[in-house]
């Protein structure tokens, strides 16, 4: 009786240490974000500094976002609405509006301001 016990509470605790320290499922994705320079760059990859994403970067050349982040925590799309909160749009999620208006001039996209 004893050795089934042992057992049974070997197995269990084997169950419970393989499930509490399996990997979390990340996934790397990409989108486009509006954005003209390096104080662009920071305040994008600052805003997406949240708890499930792993990282971010921003390149400013091409305007692509690369975050790998766990889907269990966070979505793409709570990642863009991040983005967006902070004054830069992406295709799918415009831009906040009063947050773009507090960017720096140099950093307003739409008025023209070019890649520095």
């Amino acid at each position: 009786m004893k050795s089934y016990t042992f057992l049974f509470i070997a197995f269990f605790s084997f169950f419970l240490s393989g499930q509490a320290f399996a990997q979390k499922k990340t996934v790397e994705d990409k989108f486009w974000a509006a954005g003209v320079c390096g104080m662009c760059q920071n305040r994008i990859e600052t805003a997406l500094d949240i708890p499930g994403v792993k990282f971010a970067t921003w390149d400013k050349e091409t305007q692509i976002v690369t975050v790998i982040y766990r889907e269990d925590k966070v979505s793409l799309k709570q990642l863009q609405d991040k983005v967006s909160s902070v004054g830069h749009q992406t295709k799918e999620i415009p831009k906040n509006e009063k947050a773009y208006a507090d960017l720096p001039k140099c950093c307003q996209y739409d008025s023209g301001a070019k890649k520095h």
